[in-house]
C-alpha cells in the first residue's frame, strides 16, 4: 500500500503541508523532494503510542493554526497529556520550518529554550 497519493500532485501536497500563499516556485521545490511513505511506519505510528506519564522532561509543542495534519485540539490534548502548552503560531501550515514565518518558530524555540534550566 501506498501513501503517496495522498500527495500525488503539488496541489495536494500544498493543501496537506503548505499555506495557500506559498510561492509555486517554492511548492515544486519541495515538491520534488517528497517520498512515498511507509505503510508500515505509518501504522506503527499509529498504534504504537507515547506514553506520557514517563516523561519528566519539560515539552515544547509548536502548532500552526493552518496545520491540515493536526488540529489545534489534538495540539491542545497533546500538550495537557505533557502537562505543556501548545505554542501556536497564525498564518502558517504543517510545514513550519518550510514557511515564510520559519524565524517566528525559532524564536518561540530560542525564547523556550532561554526559559529552562539546561
Amino acid at each position: 500500500m501506498s501513501l503517496y497519493p495522498v500527495i500525488g500532485t503539488p496541489e495536494l501536497a500544498r493543501e496537506a503541508f503548505f499555506s495557500e500563499n506559498i510561492s509555486p516556485a517554492r511548492l515544486e521545490t519541495y515538491y520534488e523532494k517528497l517520498q512515498d511513505e511507509s505503510f508500515r511506519g505509518f501504522l506503527e505510528m499509529i498504534f504504537c503510542l507515547p506514553k506520557p506519564y514517563r516523561v519528566r522532561d519539560p515539552i515544547l509543542l509548536i502548532g500552526a493554526m493552518n496545520d491540515m495534519i493536526f488540529s489545534q485540539g489534538q495540539m491542545d490534548a497533546t500538550a495537557n497529556a505533557y502537562h505543556s502548552t501548545a505554542q501556536m503560531l497564525s498564518n502558517t501550515a504543517h510545514d513550519v520550518m518550510l514557511e515564510d514565518r520559519w524565524k517566528d518558530a525559532a524564536d518561540i524555540i530560542l525564547n523556550w529554550l532561554k526559559g529552562q534550566k539546561l
